[in-house]
C-alpha cells in the first residue's frame, strides 16, 4: 500500500517530479509545439491544489498531461515553491491555452499565472529580468 505522503508533493522525496496523464491524450504531438502553464504554490498549499488539477487531467477534463514538483524540486528552485505545470499539446493554439487556463481558474487558480513553451525549457530558458520566455500571463 502507497503511503499518502508519497503522493503529496510536499512530502515526496523519492522524485522530482509526480505526474497525471489524462485517458484523452491526443495522437501526434509535436513535441516542438508543446507548451505549458506553470502555477506555482506555497509548500502548505501544494498537496491539495495538486490533488484537484491531478484528478481533473486525470478524468480528462483538464489538459493531456501535468506535473508537479516535490520538495526535491522545491529545493532546487531560485522561487522557494512547487510549479505544477498543465501542458497543451501546441502553444500556437490560442484557444487551447485559454480553455486550460478558464478550466484552471475553475479549479482555483485565480491569481496570474504564466504560460511558456517547453522548448524554452529544454533550452534552459526561464524567467527572469528581460529573458522574455513567458509567452502568455493571464
Amino acid at each position: 500500500m502507497t503511503e499518502i505522503s508519497d503522493l503529496s508533493p510536499s512530502h515526496n522525496e523519492g522524485d522530482y517530479w509526480l505526474y497525471a496523464r489524462s485517458p484523452r491524450r491526443p495522437t501526434g504531438i509535436d513535441p516542438a509545439f508543446v507548451g505549458k502553464w506553470m502555477v506555482f504554490a506555497d509548500e502548505g498549499a501544494v498537496d491539495a491544489l495538486w490533488a484537484v488539477i491531478r484528478d481533473a487531467v486525470e478524468r480528462g477534463e483538464l489538459s493531456f498531461s501535468a506535473k508537479v514538483g516535490t520538495v526535491l524540486q522545491r529545493r532546487d528552485s531560485q522561487y522557494g515553491q512547487h510549479v505544477i505545470c498543465v501542458y497543451t499539446a501546441d502553444h500556437r493554439d490560442e484557444t487551447e491555452r485559454r480553455r486550460v487556463r478558464e478550466s484552471l481558474r475553475s479549479l482555483g487558480v485565480t491569481w496570474t499565472i504564466g504560460y511558456k513553451t517547453d522548448q524554452a525549457t529544454r533550452d534552459g530558458r526561464y524567467a527572469g529580468p528581460g529573458r522574455g520566455v513567458t509567452i502568455e500571463r493571464a
